[in-house]
């Protein structure tokens, strides 16, 4: 099931797409994953995203900040296969 959960006067929505399994949170906000929640060993609901809790919280970092949190730290474990990735 997909579904608009908050549509933010900036313009930026925040969709959820869930069936019996999972649930994933994402924006319309450069794509960023919220959340994904799914069942952990003793079937509890866990979030398995490390991030921001509102997707307000991306819009105040600062450019220097964005690059670190949104991507080029996150490259380090695939680009040792890539020539010059970094």
């Amino acid at each position: 099931m997909v579904e608009v959960k908050e549509r933010l006067e900036n313009g930026i929505d925040v969709l959820s797409i869930s069936n019996s399994h999972l649930t994933v949170e994402v924006t319309n906000f450069g794509c960023t994953l919220l959340k994904i929640v799914t069942k952990d060993k003793n079937d509890q609901d866990c979030d398995c995203i490390l991030g921001f809790e509102h997707v307000e919280d991306y819009l105040t970092l600062g450019d220097h900040v964005k690059c670190k949190c949104l991507g080029k730290d996150k490259m380090g474990r695939i680009s040792f296969s890539i020539k010059d990735a970094m």
